[in-house]
């Protein structure tokens, strides 16, 4: 167990040191990574935010073994260039032992606050003006700058973004294509 911004999830060591959440598909390793016949920096979104839930959830699979996992179960949309069906992400932390629930399509005026609250963690893929985008979320109450933390919110974040209220967030969005709570 390991204490990261307040809250104490289940983290795995790899090779003695603690795997790192990703933050943004433009950092790091990640952009070059191939993801089917684009890469990471244009479509990974999906993978990344599957990679982060796993971990805050206490598994752990290499980036390159979510990646290939995806594919295995026919995840990616259009040979990867419109991203990663939900359906094959749920499947997926299903399968690594994990209750999951689904919901597509969902409306801004449900209470994703409470979803988040009650979840280890949460995968949402939401539609903007210039297509669509995954990200992991979690409840992580700190007292001071916002109880809830939006990873790889951005291309090119360097961390975990807080917000106040999930609600607020999600207003801004065009709209929720995919809502994936991870209970357990």
């Amino acid at each position: 167990m390991t204490k990261k911004d307040n809250k104490v999830y289940s983290a795995p060591f790899v090779n003695g040191q603690e795997p790192e959440l990703f933050h943004g598909q433009h950092n790091g390793v990640t952009p070059n990574l191939p993801y089917g016949l684009g890469n990471t920096a244009k479509n990974g979104c999906g993978w990344i935010a599957l990679y982060n839930a796993l971990l805050l959830a206490g598994s752990y699979m290499k980036p390159v073994d979510v990646i290939l996992e995806i594919i295995a179960r026919r995840g990616l949309r259009l040979w990867g260039f419109f991203g990663t069906k939900s359906r094959a992400i749920a499947r997926i932390i299903r399968e690594r032992g994990h209750k999951v629930n689904r919901r597509i399509f969902v409306k801004k005026s449900i209470n994703f606050d409470a979803i988040v609250r009650s979840s280890v963690t949460v995968i949402l893929e939401y539609a903007w003006l210039f297509g669509g985008h995954y990200v992991a979320l979690r409840y992580a109450p700190d007292g001071k700058a916002g109880d809830y933390v939006v990873y790889s919110d951005t291309k090119d974040a360097v961390a975990g973004q807080r917000y106040l209220s999930i609600n607020k967030w999600v207003k801004s969005k065009m709209l929720i294509l995919s809502i994936i709570s991870v209970e357990s």
